[in-house]
């Protein structure tokens, strides 16, 4: 069995490096995480973001398996938004 070999995460003053495009940015470069050792996230925000997109169609698509009457996502999301904010007489 081979074992994953962990690359050395680099934190400075001045920045560090992303966990997952694994170059050395600045701070600015991250998004700010109150409860993170550093103050900010590990992922850069490109990083950050192409993750959160994909993640999002993961959802999408994963919804879609679970009830396949939903075309659409987002309808179905507007749907219930509609439906929490209707009021009851």
């Amino acid at each position: 069995m081979k074992t994953k070999l962990k690359p050395k995460i680099l934190i400075e003053d001045d920045g560090r490096t992303c966990i997952d495009c694994l170059e050395f940015k600045a701070w600015e470069e991250f998004h700010k995480q109150n409860t993170a050792a550093t103050g900010h996230k590990p992922r850069c925000r490109t990083c950050h973001n192409e993750t959160m997109q994909k993640s999002s169609k993961e959802i999408r698509d994963e919804e879609f398996k679970v009830n396949p009457l939903i075309v659409d996502f987002t309808l179905y999301r507007t749907h219930l938004k509609k439906r929490k904010t209707r009021k009851r007489t």
